[in-house]
């Protein structure tokens, strides 16, 4: 054979590589991640740990009872078009019991702000975190005072692990809250809110 046919040989080879190449080489017509809700569980992941829509649900359910509170109710009241007068709510950091890793800043940065559209205006949570910037900042204007809270709201996570038969048991969560007065740490509102979760495996977020 012919060096010039040897060629021609060898230049359809590649070429017919190229082609199966383009042929098996991936798609991205169509995104690899898409967006979900994360407020809506994926019934196809499951989580024995901590989940960010149960932040929703928690203070769906204690914010009403709260604010329902005969004493907060009559200071929201009484602090209505005068935000002087609002009642204000410094938000502890969640202590967390269980055996459970749990990022208590995205936690606390999701809660207060779930909070605040709860609230509406009607409360004002201060930004203690913060408090070092806010200091700073007083003093270059000349101020030294900073807005103090009417309450602290303080709360903390407790879990239990039941075994179950398959190796497999239930994560029950209790989830603990108090509105305490700072003038005279009288608690004036209390309630807790139970999330439980069946495990296939033990051996799930260990």
């Amino acid at each position: 054979m012919s060096r010039g046919g040897t060629y021609s040989i060898i230049a359809g080879a590649c070429l017919a590589l190229l082609a199966w190449g383009c042929e098996i080489a991936p798609s991205y017509d169509q995104p690899r991640l898409a967006r979900v809700d994360p407020t809506v569980q994926d019934p196809q992941i499951s989580s024995s740990g901590f989940l960010v829509n149960e932040v929703l649900e928690i203070v769906a359910y204690m914010m009403p009872r709260m604010m329902a509170n005969p004493f907060l109710n009559k200071a929201i009241q009484g602090g209505a078009g005068d935000v002087a007068k609002v009642p204000k709510i410094a938000v502890l950091p969640v202590k967390n019991n269980t055996r459970f890793a749990l990022n208590k800043d995205v936690f606390m940065n999701r809660f207060r702000s779930e909070l605040n559209k709860q609230a509406n205006g009607k409360i004002l949570f201060l930004a203690r975190e913060n408090i070092e910037d806010l200091k700073a900042e007083r003093q270059l204007k000349g101020q030294q005072g900073l807005t103090t809270a009417d309450y602290f709201l303080t709360g903390t996570v407790d879990g239990m692990t039941t075994p179950g038969s398959a190796g497999g048991g239930q994560e029950s969560y209790l989830y603990s809250f108090r509105l305490i007065d700072t003038s005279n740490d009288v608690i004036i509102w209390e309630d807790n809110y139970t999330i439980s979760k069946i495990a296939v495996e033990r051996l799930i977020n260990r």
